[in-house]
């Protein structure tokens, strides 16, 4: 290991995050938003943490662990920001397809630690190591975004659905450009086949958030 400045960003804001999601749960344990919104914040963490220890990695070996933790945390973003966002929403008759996901991104992390299927290698770039898209890769990605894309059609059909400028439509409209500003951070995936890139998904990240 050594020291990478390219690692100071995702750090920083690993902190940020991981220090508003304890806040926002601490605030109402036993709201389900609060306890989804940690959950979101945690898949985060654990995104660009391990994102940041990769990029200080001098061995191949040590930075092939490390960049496949760093996906399952990628794998559960998406997830978890559904869940939120129908927890935010109150859409209980969603609950079974949300627990269905979370299935869905436990074999995802299997596959991901012991199969080359979503991650096939690490590449070294001038930022650091990243992980190299599997066979399969496409496929997650295109899962990814459609979760992305399902949570912001029920955001805006819940918001076209009150009639009043009330102060649940004011939150919507905020929630609704996080999730846009997080979007930008879809960049991240761009070394992932090969090129180099710096992936700067942390900055975008925090303003979501």
């Amino acid at each position: 290991m050594y020291f990478n400045p390219y690692s100071i960003p995702p750090f920083i804001t690993t902190i940020i995050i991981f220090w508003l999601g304890i806040v926002v749960y601490a605030r109402n344990r036993k709201s389900p938003v609060n306890r989804a919104f940690f959950l979101m914040s945690l898949s985060i963490v654990v995104w660009l943490f391990f994102a940041g220890v990769s990029f200080n990695c001098n061995r191949k070996e040590l930075a092939d662990v490390f960049v496949r933790i760093t996906n399952i945390g990628v794998t559960f973003i998406s997830i978890t920001m559904f869940h939120f966002v129908t927890a935010f929403l109150h859409i209980a008759k969603l609950r079974k397809f949300v627990i269905f996901l979370y299935g869905y991104g436990l074999i995802c992390s299997g596959l991901v630690l012991f199969t080359n299927l979503l991650v096939k290698d690490s590449k070294q770039y001038f930022c650091g190591f990243y992980s190299l898209a599997g066979e399969l890769h496409p496929i997650f990605l295109t899962i990814f975004i459609s979760q992305i894309i399902l949570c912001v059609f029920l955001l805006i059909a819940y918001y076209l659905g009150l009639s009043e400028n009330t102060v649940k439509k004011q939150q919507i409209k905020y929630v609704l450009i996080g999730i846009f500003i997080f979007d930008l951070s879809s960049v991240d995936f761009i070394p992932n086949y090969g090129i180099s890139f710096y992936p700067f998904g942390y900055a975008t990240t925090t303003l979501f958030i």
